[in-house]
């Protein structure tokens, strides 16, 4: 039986940490463009398509690199205005006042959920040698 010092056995558990974070974080690279891309693309195909110019304006830019990564926001490049209401509801109105409400379709929460479940999932299945 051979004796480790408290010290030895932090530095070695220390990098066994970094090391496991370190491939983390090169999966992570490889994997948030693609589920970006994977996001507007579920956006654009549950969207409303009264005319089609909502559903098809949806895009993903990258907001910010820094040393963890890429930091990717997908938004809607001309009917940005008209995404929160969608998503949420609003309240309907004419010259007379108002006559209702809408629900909101939820299309943006939902495919936010699915893309987090999908690179959960997918780093899992990855990291695991899968």
């Amino acid at each position: 039986m051979s004796k480790v010092s408290a010290s030895a056995f932090a530095s070695t558990c220390q990098q066994m940490i970094n090391q496991y974070g370190d491939e983390v974080l090169k999966e992570l690279e490889t994997l948030v463009p693609d589920a970006a891309e994977n996001t507007v693309k579920e956006i654009q195909q549950n969207s409303k398509k009264r005319t089609g110019k909502y559903a098809k304006n949806w895009a993903k830019k990258v907001l910010k690199t820094s040393r963890t990564g890429q930091t990717y926001v997908v938004y809607n490049r001309k009917e940005y205005r008209v995404a929160h209401l969608l998503e949420n509801g609003h309240v309907v109105k004419n010259k007379y006042g108002t006559y209702g409400t809408t629900s909101g379709d939820g299309v943006i929460a939902a495919a936010e959920d699915a893309t987090f479940e999908w690179i959960d999932s997918e780093i899992k299945r990855r990291l695991e040698g899968g």
